[in-house]
């Protein structure tokens, strides 16, 4: 018996009980090497984003707080509204102008860094207090000094959201469109992932155990699976979170956009801004209306059989309300230069459209790109905006136009508008999505469509040529 012992113990190989379990070490610290590399990874992508979407919906907070009345009367009148946000992040908001006509618009993007150029000299003054040395400027709080903290971009240790909407100001007698920047900061949470390991690890230490080989590799199964699916999750997490986030701001944009359009006030003639010069000026939306009473029809009617004539703005007296809201629409939109967008006005009551806008980015075929027959590439870079007005035959066409866009953020007003014999239920419609070179100048030009291009030159030569006339 001692001699079966004896050399059982010189067999090679043999190390004891420990020895047995030794080979299964392996694959355990292997799978807890690929669980918490992934898990980490995962947890720091989720409060990454978190945090963003978190800010992002402050600043909407904030941003629905600012625009919650449709017209700013005055300089107080702005202050007030802006005492009554309530939030524990950082932030401030200024008003700067927008002009109807869009030449005379700053085309920077949202960007900090153009924000912090633009902030000091755009910044509007309040009209009754241009005179003064320190005059008191559109900034919440007034308060500059902070202003600039916020918008300091060597502090890296601050993620920024800067938020852009329209709005209507009140302008000493007239209302006018205006640019509401909004801002929100916060600090990063740099340590937050430091703590939560060192908990971990902490536990980890204090648990003792053994496991067979076969175990451990079933270990090491669970584990490789799980990191899969933490992996999975945080590589489309970030997605989204800012597909959420934007379907909120560009949902936010077109309700202040449309509220916009209903407040502001335009000149009753072809100039496209108000200014000293202005004899007389009206609501757009009520000018419209009051046009729309005289012979049911926006603009210069003439012969309403003559689709040619309803679909474009002739440059007489009967036809500024359609030049009005032309460009009112070109200004309020001209701060997203990616996006197409649509408005019209609805009559319920006969089935036909009023007034229809199509603005859309046209696009370049590459055709040097070496593609399947029936793939087409597009140049991105070299979009061209159109505008045209249309008279299309009935609501599914448009409904069916729209279709061929992948997102589309819309906001809708019902309305009354009055002509001589009967009353109409209108519904005035907003719609804007990213612009896509699935809609193109061949469909609005169909039969279906009925769209004619507005030219801007023709327009302005024959603004001059009215002017001059209407002086002589």
């Amino acid at each position: 018996m001692n001699i079966l012992k004896k050399s059982k113990i010189k067999e090679k190989g043999f190390i004891g009980a420990i020895g047995d379990d030794l080979p299964s070490l392996i694959p355990i610290f292997l799978g807890l090497i690929i669980f918490f590399s992934v898990f980490l990874s995962t947890y720091n992508t989720y409060k990454s984003n978190t945090s963003l979407y978190s800010l992002r919906q402050e600043a909407i907070s904030i941003s629905m707080t600012i625009k919650s009345e449709p017209l700013i009367s005055d300089y107080n009148h702005f202050q007030k509204i802006c005492n009554k946000v309530s939030t524990t992040k950082e932030w401030n908001a200024f008003i700067t102008s927008l002009p109807i006509n869009i030449e005379l618009q700053n085309q920077n993007q949202i960007e900090i860094n153009n924000i912090t150029k633009l902030y000091n000299t755009q910044i509007l003054t309040y009209i009754e207090d241009y005179q003064n040395p320190d005059p008191k400027r559109y900034i919440c709080k007034d308060n500059l000094e902070k202003l600039e903290n916020i918008l300091n971009t060597e502090d890296i240790t601050k993620k920024k959201i800067v938020y852009l909407y329209p709005i209507t100001l009140q302008q000493g007698e007239y209302a006018t469109p205006a640019k509401l920047y909004v801002i929100v900061s916060d600090k990063w949470k740099k340590e937050a992932w430091k703590s939560m390991l060192d908990e971990i690890i902490t536990k980890f230490r204090n648990k003792k155990g053994q496991a067979a080989i076969t175990d451990a590799l079933f270990f090491l199964t669970i584990i490789v699976t799980l990191s899969v699916l933490l992996f999975r999750f945080s590589s489309t997490y970030g997605d989204r979170i800012d597909l959420a986030t934007s379907n909120l701001y560009f949902k936010e944009y077109s309700n202040s956009a449309m509220k916009t359009i209903f407040y502001t006030e335009v000149p009753l003639d072809f100039s496209q801004d108000i200014n000293e010069d202005t004899k007389e000026v009206d609501y757009l939306m009520t000018s419209i209306k009051s046009d729309f009473y005289i012979d049911g029809v926006i603009g210069d009617g003439g012969d309403t059989s003559n689709h040619d004539q309803i679909n474009l703005i002739t440059i007489n007296s009967k036809d500024i309300q359609k030049f009005n809201l032309y460009h009112t629409l070109k200004a309020v939109m001209n701060p997203l230069p990616t996006y197409d967008y649509l408005f019209y006005l609805y009559n319920t009551t006969t089935a036909q459209f009023e007034y229809v806008l199509i603005k859309i980015n046209t696009y370049q075929k590459d055709e040097d790109a070496q593609l399947r027959p029936y793939e087409v590439n597009y140049i991105s870079e070299n979009t061209v905006p159109k505008y045209y007005l249309c008279k299309p035959i009935d609501y599914e066409t448009i409904r069916d136009l729209v279709s061929n866009v992948n997102q589309v953020y819309a906001s809708s007003i019902p309305l009354l508008f009055t002509s001589k014999t009967i009353d109409n239920q209108i519904n005035s419609t907003f719609a804007i999505w990213a612009s896509t070179p699935s809609i193109t100048e061949e469909k609005l030009l169909s039969e279906e469509l009925n769209c004619n291009y507005i030219d801007d030159e023709l327009l302005k030569e024959d603004i001059i040529t009215y002017n001059s006339n209407y002086i002589d």
